[in-house]
């Protein structure tokens, strides 16, 4: 390894027992070091000088017998693959499509509203919801001092995905986490994004909702094949409803309140049950395999992709399949501290996360075709 190595080998050898070093091909120096209860806190340590200084550290193997490599920085190399780009231009032209179903919508139920406003309001909600996911996940890697994952947004299909202009979002890892707590905090910072969007959106649309000029009897039927529907409200929905039901006046029955804001709301917060859920390559799924290991992630997602279509079969089919489809594929974690596990507060706050993914799951667990007539 080039010079200054003295001052590496110190760095190193303040912050870890070695037993014996080892000059390796490449410019890599391997350490035999000794693991112990405050080894994961000073290989972080090791890791922020090091990287200052052009270095990057790896501890690999078992708490017995550790091995750390010392191996010069390399740069993060940019994709040239098109196919987020692609995605990203799917999902966009996803969400004017649904946009422009939900002004069939609006022309039966609120004439008055205009469809331009419909579709402005609809469309820009829903990509500031999306793109929070990406605005989330790179200001943690820019605290955490890593490059941002690579987003796959993974658009919907009328008539297949019910009302989800987008099922989801990919995301693939482009350098290392230094450990699995910095790799869970990458992996929530999305998700948590989103949701945070998605309150003041909804919130938004409980003071801009119109009621609808027709009940829903007397309202024309809509074709079936294009699901025009309604997903019926989360809890966190239920919640903010009644927060500002006080500020709100009443609707007749039969009637309904309409909000291109409250409409794309309520996708976002189905959008967050998906992405927490433990399917591989999805967020949820990055969080359970940093923090349990990946070895039951197969099984998670494989009753995930069942549950969503009893949740609501057949307008989950279409989803569950998708999810089945992507159950073969392992979560990639890529980590550099490799021996240290999880800490119990960031296992804790999976389960947490998993409890706001039911919270935000449509109640009473139904997304179907709105039949009117």
């Amino acid at each position: 390894m080039s010079q200054p190595l003295p001052e590496i080998d110190s760095l190193v050898r303040e912050k870890f027992q070695v037993k014996d070093s080892f000059n390796l091909p490449g410019d890599e120096v391997e350490y035999r070091v000794v693991y112990d209860a405050g080894s994961k806190r000073r290989f972080r340590e090791l890791w922020s000088e090091l990287s200052a200084r052009g270095y990057t550290p790896w501890l690999t193997g078992s708490r017995e017998n550790p091995t750390l490599v010392l191996r010069k920085k390399q740069p993060v190399v940019p994709s040239r693959s098109r196919i987020p780009v692609l995605l990203l231009l799917l999902t966009l032209a996803s969400v004017v499509a649904f946009s422009l179903l939900d002004v069939l919508v609006y022309g039966q139920l609120a004439p008055g509203v205009s469809p331009y406003v419909v579709v402005l309001s609809y469309s820009v909600c829903v990509v500031a919801i999306l793109a929070a996911h990406e605005f989330g996940q790179r200001r943690a890697a820019e605290k955490a001092g890593v490059s941002p994952a690579s987003p796959y947004f993974i658009p919907g299909i009328p008539g297949f995905t019910s009302l989800l202009p987008s099922v989801g979002i990919i995301s693939t890892q482009r350098e290392p986490a230094v450990n699995r707590d910095a790799l869970f905090d990458l992996s929530i910072a999305g998700p948590i994004a989103v949701l945070l969007v998605v309150l003041v959106v909804y919130a938004a649309g409980e003071f801009t909702w119109v009621q609808s000029s027709v009940t829903l009897t007397s309202a024309q039927a809509i074709n079936s094949f294009i699901q025009i529907g309604k997903i019926n409200p989360s809890v966190i929905q239920l919640t903010v409803d009644t927060i500002f039901s006080p500020l709100m006046k009443s609707v007749p029955s039969g009637y309904v309140r309409m909000s291109p804001m409250l409409d794309a709301g309520t996708f976002g917060f189905f959008l967050t049950f998906l992405n927490l859920l433990p399917i591989t390559q999805f967020d949820g799924g990055r969080l359970f395999s940093t923090a349990f290991g990946g070895r039951g992630l197969t099984v998670t997602t494989i009753v995930s992709a069942i549950g969503l279509v009893v949740i609501d079969y057949p307008n989950y089919l279409f989803l569950g399949f998708f999810v089945l489809l992507i159950a073969g594929r392992q979560t990639s974690i890529q980590v550099l501290d490799d021996i240290s596990a999880a800490s119990s507060s960031r296992r804790l706050f999976f389960f947490l996360a998993l409890a706001l993914a039911l919270l935000s799951l449509p109640l009473p667990q139904n997304i179907a075709s709105l039949t009117l007539g």
